[in-house]
């Protein structure tokens, strides 16, 4: 069971690093574009954020539409040297508010798959405290990962279930050209932090 003090914790953390990076570059989006325009598929920032000590991976692209402004993804490396491994995807609105949380297939990432619970074992290293980047990007994205860690299990083990189900081997399905979007979670992010203070409140 989620502690709901240490989740409401994270929930104001995350909410405070997000208000500094609103005054600070504008939005969440312009935190990683630094306010340009961005191009569909170019990474932003270019280069990427890269923390070689956590092993953590990020950049934030624009392609899909259907409201989305663009989307995060969220790479770690299980040990040092080792290939990058896809974490979670974040879906952003133009003004920075996260829509959704899902997951890419592994054709998608070119990354080394690895099944839920080893992927949730790497989320809860994910680090840009050695990234060249604002630090509250860093602080609120450890926090919201924090918050979301319920939903981002429900993300991952869905995906599990939609690759067992798409083909007769993990490999043919990890390939299938027709399965993308394994699983996807939309969230209301006002929403759920006002759940988390009523569950808070509710405890005691």
């Amino acid at each position: 069971m989620v502690d709901a003090r240490a989740r409401y914790r994270s929930a104001r953390k995350a909410l405070y690093h997000w208000l500094c990076l609103i005054e600070r570059h504008g939005s969440l989006v312009r935190a990683f574009t630094a306010g340009c325009i961005p191009n569909q598929h170019q990474h932003y920032p270019p280069g990427d954020l890269v923390d070689r000590g956590s092993g953590t991976h990020c950049y934030y692209h624009c392609h899909r539409g259907d409201g989305e402004h663009g989307h995060l993804h969220l790479f770690r490396r299980p040990r040092p040297l080792r290939p990058l491994t896809h974490l979670v995807a974040i879906s952003l609105d133009g003004r920075g508010l996260p829509l959704a949380l899902f997951s890419v297939n592994r054709w998608v990432s070119d990354d080394c798959w690895l099944p839920a619970a080893a992927t949730l074992r790497l989320l809860e290293g994910v680090s840009l405290s050695g990234a060249a980047c604002d630090p509250h990007l860093g602080g609120w994205l450890v926090h919201f990962l924090l918050f979301y860690r319920p939903n981002l299990e429900t993300v991952l083990l869905q995906r599990d279930r939609s690759l067992r189900r798409r083909a007769s081997s993990r490999q043919a399905a990890l390939e299938a050209r027709d399965l993308e979007i394994p699983s996807h979670c939309p969230i209301d992010w006002e929403v759920d932090l006002a759940a988390a203070e009523a569950d808070l409140h509710s405890v005691g």
